[in-house]
């Protein structure tokens, strides 16, 4: 299909798809570097996001046009957008907060669970306090030589 071919409704149509998603892309990109302030600003990400829009718009055109060594810094553009994408949906500087998060759902569950089994504690405690009970019952026959008061009074 030739250039003329093309309806200019179509023409407009895809020059406003690409812009929607380049502002989506400048604007993930500036929430992705937000945090790193470059410039010592929250704004410096705005400067620099919109630097790579820039570009990446100019060499869009250019590729759009037929030349092809705008792909080389289309692609750049691209991958640049890509990364810093991907920092805005998962940020490195949020590891810290991430694994504070997950561990309070471990001790969450952890609770859950000791809560939902706390009836076994005092089987067990019940189960030890007869063992002592035994012991003491063995020792004062074993070495009190006989039965004797204490062991009558742990078995009534």
């Amino acid at each position: 299909m030739s250039k003329n071919n093309i309806p200019p409704i179509i023409k407009v149509a895809a020059w406003v798809l690409s812009l929607i998603v380049f502002a989506v892309g400048f604007w993930h990109a500036h929430l992705g570097m937000k945090e790193m302030k470059p410039f010592q600003s929250e704004y410096g990400s705005l400067l620099i996001a919109a630097i790579i829009l820039l570009l990446t718009l100019i060499t869009y055109w250019f590729a759009v046009n037929g030349k092809k060594t705008a792909l080389i810094f289309y692609s750049i553009c691209a991958l640049s957008f890509f990364v810093l994408n991907l920092n805005y949906f998962y940020p490195a500087y949020m590891g810290r907060t991430l694994i504070k998060n997950e561990a309070r759902v471990l001790k969450d569950s952890i609770d859950s669970y000791s809560k939902l089994y706390s009836f076994k504690n005092e089987a067990y405690s019940t189960r030890d306090k007869l063992d002592e009970t035994k012991k003491e019952i063995l020792t004062q026959i074993k070495y009190d030589g006989g039965f004797g008061t204490i062991a009558r009074k742990y078995l009534r």
